[in-house]
């Protein structure tokens, strides 16, 4: 679509304007005006890009949007989009999703200093939500960091963590060190910082498992004809791979 300019700007559109840092919370009302108009007019479905139309969202500098991996996770542009048009929430009134998933509308709302509900039927979905939008200090979790890899180090067994089918997608060493890991986590004794090293503990398991990353539900990475013969040999260095600490 067009691109689509500011109220008070007459000469360059909002993609043009330079630093994009700025936009950062820049109010999208004459954005979603300028659509809601164009929609009036035409009474047609509008085809929007959303990544080009909130384009000073850039990927990898999102706060915790990529914090953990999450089938079918809300594009950041769209919560974002929503969330700064004042034209649809001027008294800044609590924000209610119902069907958090990953929490990309709770943490939009957050950093846009709007108070939020959620409620999934996930529980997993409310810890990544809650962990994801709370305002944790990086020198707390830095030395919480230090202090539980010297504890899983120190350990020489861990209760074993039940996982159906486990030697299809861990190799056993790689599943004893991430038992040690689990085993020195749930020994942090503040809540918060403990359900925070759980996402990232879950999320680490996922990506030293033998689970194809690039497809949501468990399915094991094999290597396949189709495949380039580079990405065949990285899949067959992970699956060989147990290394961890």
């Amino acid at each position: 679509m067009q691109a689509l300019a500011p109220q008070n700007s007459t000469s360059r559109s909002l993609q043009e304007r330079e630093p994009e840092a700025k936009f950062e919370h820049v109010d999208t009302s004459f954005l979603f005006e300028e659509l809601r108009r164009v929609y009036q007019s035409s009474q047609k479905p509008i085809s929007v890009d959303m990544r080009q139309l909130v384009s000073w969202l850039k990927a990898g500098d999102q706060t915790t949007h990529f914090l953990h991996p999450y089938p079918g996770k809300l594009l950041p542009h769209i919560a974002h989009f929503f969330v700064h048009a004042s034209v649809l929430n001027k008294a800044k009134k609590p924000i209610l999703d119902p069907f958090c998933g990953s929490g990309t509308v709770a943490l939009e709302a957050s950093l846009a200093g709007i108070e939020t509900y959620v409620a999934d039927a996930n529980p997993f979905a409310i810890l990544l939500t809650a962990v994801k939008s709370y305002p944790y200090s990086c020198t707390e979790l830095q030395e919480e960091l230090v202090a539980l890899a010297r504890r899983a180090r120190g350990y020489r067994s861990a209760p074993p963590v039940e996982i159906v089918n486990a030697t299809t997608w861990y190799h056993p060493e790689v599943k004893a060190k991430l038992e040690r890991v689990h085993r020195a986590i749930v020994k942090i004794s503040d809540e918060k910082i403990r359900a925070f090293f759980f996402i990232v503990f879950s999320a680490t398991a996922k990506k030293l498992s033998y689970a194809d990353p690039a497809i949501g539900v468990p399915v094991k990475l094999r290597v396949k004809p189709q495949f380039s013969t580079a990405e065949n040999r990285r899949i067959e260095k992970k699956n060989r791979s147990h290394q961890l600490f």
